[in-house]
């Protein structure tokens, strides 16, 4: 198990044990899309109970990393390299419509489709972060930081150059959050076919 230590804050691979939370956690990230993907709250957290528990796909347990601040998971990260991002993004979505009725397969599909070509494509060699939420209850206590800390050592582990991530063009916070840590903004998408707009980060190691 790969274990890091940034200020008060202790990173971890995720473990069976933290399936809830870990789905608690990347459903606050986007919760109005993870609604409209397979169909409100409750199947969404199914959706992703299940996916942790599937290895191959963009939030399974081998790719997520929990930050604990006093032995109390306070954020979580799924990231790997961006050469997996596509075979990843197919197997969530295979878990996904495998949780969602017959009857909103086009609309899951469609989000799906339209959700692929809102970002800009992150440079080869990168370490791409899927997902990053921590407990609201527990922000500005250095868990979101720690955590992308340990993506840059997950990253220069791996050989690669760079660490790239998305985040909604409205989320102020986080997006301060990302520049504050040396993340430069690259690209941005505007809100379109019901999608928020996005902004793509790049932190060159």
């Amino acid at each position: 198990m790969t274990v890091s230590t940034a200020g008060d804050a202790l990173v971890r691979r995720a473990g069976p044990d933290d399936a809830p939370i870990v789905a608690e956690l990347v459903y606050a990230t986007s919760p109005k899309l993870h609604d409209r993907f397979v169909g409100g709250r409750a199947q969404s957290l199914v959706m992703l109970t299940t996916a942790f528990s599937r290895p191959g796909n963009n939030v399974s347990a081998e790719v997520v990393h929990v930050a604990e601040l006093n032995g109390r998971v306070a954020g979580a990260m799924a990231c790997f390299a961006i050469d997996e991002a596509r075979r990843r993004g197919r197997a969530i979505l295979r878990v996904a419509l495998g949780c969602t009725p017959l009857h909103r397969w086009p609309a899951a599909l469609s989000l799906y489709l339209r959700g692929g070509h809102m970002t800009a494509r992150p440079p080869a060699r990168s370490l791409y972060v899927d997902s990053i939420a921590t407990d609201e209850r527990l922000r500005r206590r250095g868990a979101a930081r720690a955590l992308l800390a340990h993506a840059e050592e997950l990253a220069r582990s791996q050989g690669l150059l760079h660490v790239s991530l998305d985040t909604d063009l409205e989320n102020t916070p986080a997006r301060h959050l990302y520049e504050s840590s040396g993340f430069i903004g690259v690209a941005e998408t505007q809100p379109r076919g019901g999608l928020p707009g996005f902004v793509s980060y790049v932190k060159t190691l």
